[in-house]
C-alpha cells in the first residue's frame, strides 16, 4: 500500500503542479491582460483628450473668425458713417453758403435802395435849400411876425 500512497502522493503531486502551472499560466494572462486593458484606457484618455483640444481649438478658430467678421463689420460700418457724415457735412455747407449768398444779395439790394433814397433825400433838401436860399424876403417876412 505504501505504493499506491507514493502513487497517490506523486499523484496528487503532479495534479498540483499542473494546477499551479494552470493558474500560473491564468494569472500571468490575467496580468496581460490587465495590462492590455490599461493601455487602452490610456489610448482611449488620450483620444478622449486630443478630441476635447480639437474641439476647443475648434471653437477658437470660430470665434476668433466671428470676432473679426464683427471687427470687420463694425469697421465697415465706421466708414461709411463716416462717409455719410462727410457729405451731410458738405451738403449743409452748401446749403448755408446758399443762404448766406442770398442774404448777401438781400443786404447789398437793401443798401443799394437805401443809398439811392439818400442821393434823392440829399437832392430834395438842396433843391429845397436853394429854393428857400432863392427867396429870402419871404423869409424875412415871416421873421418879423
Amino acid at each position: 500500500m505504501s505504493s499506491a500512497k507514493e502513487t497517490a502522493v506523486a499523484g496528487s503531486f503532479c495534479a498540483e503542479d499542473s494546477l499551479r502551472s494552470a493558474n500560473d499560466s491564468l494569472r500571468e494572462e490575467n496580468m496581460n491582460l490587465r495590462s492590455q486593458l490599461e493601455a487602452e484606457q490610456q489610448r482611449y484618455r488620450r483620444l478622449l483628450c486630443e478630441r476635447s483640444q480639437c474641439e476647443r481649438d475648434a471653437r477658437m478658430t470660430e470665434r476668433q473668425r466671428s470676432a473679426d467678421a464683427l471687427a470687420s463689420s463694425t469697421s465697415k460700418l465706421c466708414a461709411e458713417k463716416q462717409s455719410e457724415l462727410i457729405r451731410q457735412k458738405e451738403l449743409l455747407t452748401q446749403c448755408y453758403q446758399k443762404e448766406i449768398e442770398q442774404l448777401i444779395r438781400q443786404k447789398d439790394q437793401q443798401l443799394s435802395r437805401f443809398r439811392a433814397e439818400l442821393e434823392k433825400t440829399k437832392d430834395e433838401l438842396s433843391t429845397q435849400v436853394q429854393a428857400m436860399l432863392q427867396q429870402p424876403a419871404v423869409n424875412t417876412d415871416l421873421i418879423d411876425r
